[in-house]
C-alpha cells in the first residue's frame, strides 16, 4: 500500500536524511519526497511510501525526531 505523509522539518543539516533514514529501517520504502522552503528556517515535505505496515506508525516515530512538526498521514492506495 502507498502511503502519503505531510510534514514540516527545521531547515537544518543532515534533517532529510534522518526522516529517510529512519523511515527505510521501520520498512517503509521511499518513492517521492518532496521538500520546498516554507518559510522562516522551515522546509514543507511531503513524501510517498510503500509498505504493507499502517502509515500512522512511521508518523509517530517521525514525531519524535527533534526537527519534525506536525506529520499528517494520508492514504494514496494500493
Amino acid at each position: 500500500m502507498t502511503h502519503e505523509l505531510k510534514f514540516d522539518v527545521s531547515r537544518v543539516e543532515g534533517v532529510l536524511v534522518r526522516v529517510l533514514g529512519l523511515s527505510v529501517r521501520r520498512g517503509y520504502e521511499p518513492i517521492e519526497v518532496v521538500a520546498v522552503p516554507a518559510g522562516d528556517g522551515v522546509l514543507a515535505v511531503r513524501m510517498r511510501v510503500e509498505s504493507t505496515r499502517p502509515a500512522d506508525a512511521l508518523a509517530r516515530q517521525l514525531a519524535k525526531l527533534y526537527d519534525v512538526r506536525q506529520v499528517e498521514v494520508t492514504e494514496v492506495g494500493p
